[in-house]
């Protein structure tokens, strides 16, 4: 990137596209999951190309990993209860790991076409089932069993990063989600 593409100071998140990702339920493609390496200041612009200094590095970078413009968190993220119900599946779990649990993030198959926003309390569950019941002699519903509670973290159009904040059992892919309940006002 050169003149007129970036300027002194810019930052600049470096990654690798690490692998294409299918819905866990329909076998579809869904898109490309991407290893963030690190994200590096610009300190000089040139005509064609730029020099920048790496600020922070996460795995190991090389010649031919991308970049892009950086996209900050914003550190006062507020937790607020989402404006409609939106159910999904957790998409992906990084690192090619299987399972997930507490302080790891999960990646989701919903995003801000479908109401999603950074904020937005989610939990993950296992839905109840017809089970006997002797006494009564028919079969009763069990409820859901909620397995971790979920912070959204970053958005797109159809898929989000979420923080697993609390967590009783490993969370994989394919696993349920929905919108939970708050005592925050909308």
């Amino acid at each position: 990137l050169g003149r007129g593409e970036v300027e002194e100071g810019d930052e600049l998140t470096i990654f690798r596209t690490a692998e294409k990702v299918m819905h866990p339920q329909t076998g579809g493609f869904f898109g490309y999951h991407v290893n963030v390496l690190g994200w590096a200041q610009v300190t000089e612009v040139g005509e064609e190309t730029s020099t920048a200094k790496i600020r922070q590095s996460f795995e190991e970078m090389r010649r031919g990993d991308r970049v892009l413009p950086r996209e900050k968190l914003d550190p006062s993220l507020r937790v607020r209860q989402s404006r409609r119900a939106v159910e999904g599946r957790i998409l992906f779990t990084p690192s090619l790991r299987t399972q997930m649990a507490q302080a790891d993030v999960v990646y989701l198959d919903r995003g801000v076409l479908d109401g999603l926003e950074v904020g937005n309390p989610l939990e993950v569950y296992r839905p109840g089932k017809p089970t006997p019941d002797g006494v009564r002699r028919e079969a009763v519903q069990t409820p859901d069993w909620v397995l971790a509670k979920l912070l959204v973290v970053a958005t797109r159009e159809n898929s989000a990063v979420a923080l697993v904040i609390e967590s009783t059992r490993e969370l994989g892919r394919g696993d349920l989600f929905r919108t939970a309940q708050t005592d925050e006002p909308h």
